[in-house]
């Protein structure tokens, strides 16, 4: 112990052998002068470690102004009496915290003015009485909420107390009517009621019961617990109208659930996690061929076929998990046939589940000759395709070996004719023949013209990319309204595709450049070519107005998507118009071919 005790405390041994942490402060600088064992003991700290702080250090920053409050009080006490300073939080050195009581006294050693501290623990006390505090706080709540009622009877079924609330219960206005009274007097509601025959019998009996009454017309129930005595009877009344009504409507609710259960048009199973199968509704009994209690003899494995068993388990595993399953299986009769069935199942707890199961025989079949009829279409659509395509090429041919021919030989005809015979000729025969030399001209024109959208230029010999060139450079120069670019690579303008890919995918670029041109109003239109030798993408995009999303579909008397689309489908493409982020549609064909 330091010497400044030695010298100065009459008793330095009781200060270090004290049970209780204490500790001497410097009142200038509120440096620890001197602590006990027990406060080192008790704290964590060293002594070194104690004499390096002030006592503002093992306190929390919220605490620190009080202390200075205190501090400032003490200083002014010029008398060094004993002080009880109160309830403080103190901070360990392995950062627990802890309630003490502090008292302090002053005194001076050498010179200085100091206090004498004692710091009492009082942590557990404090969280007891904060625990009974809690605990008397909810008992007083609980007190506050008790709404039963009371009266006691005597030996002749007299009432000799009743409190406000059971009158109440009673349909009465007041308690001071019925004492004196049997309780059911003067109420034809309790007269003869279960509530009188129970009292009776638990007097004659001497044993508590418990009956339900409902005393009037309004519908309130109360429950009452006789207690029987050899005076007479206590009887505790309970308002249960609110637990009826829920019974009720709970009864009125499970009547309209198994309402619905039994008239369900789908078959409903119930199912535990066993894969027992606890209830059934009529359909399902009439879908299954099984009597209701066959049916519950079994287990959900035996609905399914053998192959189907082991997935059983883990739909009802997944099913019970929290996840609901809409899954197809194979149901099998009582008779051994089998049937395709949705089942939409789900928990009703951890223990069981709900399956409606529904009949999608005549569903499937309806889905099968959709599909036969889309393939019958696809084909049909195939055919009528390749039929326009060589039609197209013998009307081209015929227009280009015949009528074009025809024309021209008869423009060079007339033209000998009007060379050799003009100056014979009288004016108004020269004037005739050469307006129908004009006219045989545009006719020309025209078949050419003709020919020219009968059979793409540049797509049998060059491909689709040259093709798509020509056909660009052309519409630009017959409608500049717009920009016209296509984008492709190097490699790709080279590459080949089979021939109806090439022709599809050409007559489809030139139907969206036209719808473009025509009705977008675009300033722009890209037509990008990409993809590989086994592949091709093809996107036409324009930065027009775009097009109203119950277009893209088509619509009647507007058959440009809805050609396209059949274009696409034909060759085994996928088809798509797009309404692009800025503004603008982009129409889309992709194909892919069998790699190797």
């Amino acid at each position: 112990m330091p010497a400044i005790l030695t010298a100065n405390l009459p008793y330095p041994l009781l200060f270090e052998s004290n049970p209780q942490p204490m500790w001497i402060v410097d009142s200038a600088n509120l440096r620890f002068i001197a602590v006990n064992a027990a406060a080192i003991a008790h704290y964590g700290f060293s002594r070194a470690e104690f004499l390096a702080m002030t006592i503002a250090d093992i306190r929390p920053p919220e605490e620190r102004p009080r202390l200075a409050g205190v501090l400032a009080d003490l200083a002014r006490d010029t008398a060094q009496a004993r002080h009880e300073i109160g309830v403080w939080t103190h901070r360990c050195k392995d950062g627990r915290s802890i309630e003490v009581e502090i008292s302090s006294t002053g005194l001076v050693l050498d010179g200085r003015a100091a206090r004498l501290v004692l710091a009492h623990d009082v942590t557990q006390r404090r969280a007891l009485e904060r625990e009974n505090q809690a605990a008397r706080a909810h008992l007083q709540d609980v007190l506050t909420r008790v709404d039963d009622g009371f009266l006691a009877l005597d030996a002749e079924q007299r009432c000799t107390y009743v409190n406000p609330r059971a009158a109440r219960l009673l349909g009465r206005d007041n308690a001071d009517g019925l004492l004196g009274r049997h309780p059911w007097s003067d109420s034809p509601q309790l007269a003869g009621s279960p509530f009188q025959h129970a009292c009776a019998q638990a007097a004659a009996t001497q044993q508590a019961g418990v009956v339900e009454v409902c005393p009037g017309a309004d519908a309130r129930w109360f429950e009452a617990r006789l207690y029987p005595s050899p005076d007479g009877l206590s009887i505790y009344l309970t308002d249960i109208s609110a637990r009826k009504q829920v019974e009720t409507q709970l009864r009125e609710s499970e009547a309209y659930g198994r309402s619905l259960f039994e008239q369900l048009s789908d078959a409903v199973l119930l199912i535990d996690r066993q894969h027992r199968i606890l209830d059934a509704n009529p359909q399902a009994l009439v879908m299954l061929g099984y009597a209701r209690t066959e049916l519950l003899a079994l287990v959900a494995d035996d609905l399914v076929p053998p192959a189907q068993r082991g997935r059983v388990a883990e739909e009802v595993q997944a099913v019970l998990g929290g996840s609901r399953h809409l899954a197809e299986w194979q149901i099998v009769r009582k008779d051994g046939s089998c049937f395709a069935a949705e089942a939409n199942a789900r928990a009703l707890d951890d223990r069981r589940l709900l399956a409606v199961v529904r009949d999608i025989t005549t569903r499937h079949a309806s889905e099968q000759a959709l599909l036969a009829f889309q393939f019958e279409l696809s084909e049909l659509t195939q055919r009528l395709l390749n039929q326009e395509k060589t039609t197209t090429q013998r009307v081209a041919q015929v227009l280009h070996d015949h009528l074009g021919q025809t024309l021209a030989v008869a423009r060079l005809n007339l033209d000998a004719c009007i060379a050799t015979h003009a100056a014979s000729m009288p004016a108004p025969l020269r004037q005739q023949s050469t307006r129908i030399a004009a006219l045989l001209e545009q006719a020309v024109s025209e078949v050419r013209q003709v020919l020219t959208d009968l059979r793409p230029p540049l797509l049998e010999e060059q491909g689709l990319a040259a093709a798509l060139d020509n056909e660009i450079r052309v519409r630009t120069i017959a409608d500049g309204s717009a920009d016209l670019l296509l984008e492709t690579s190097d490699e790709l303008a080279a590459c080949r595709w089979p021939d109806d890919v090439e022709y599809g995918a050409f007559m489809v670029a030139r139907e969206a450049i036209a719808n473009a041109q025509q009705h977008a109003g675009a300033s722009l239109i890209r037509v990008v070519l990409g993809g590989d030798a086994d592949s091709l993408r093809l996107d036409v995009i324009d930065d027009g107005g775009g097009i109203p999303a119950p277009l893209m579909r088509g619509r009647p008397g507007h058959l440009g998507i809805v050609g396209m689309r059949e274009r696409s489908i034909a060759i085994g493409a996928r088809f798509g118009v797009d309404a692009e982020p800025d503004g603008g549609t982009r129409v889309s064909l992709c194909w892919e071919g069998r790699r190797p």
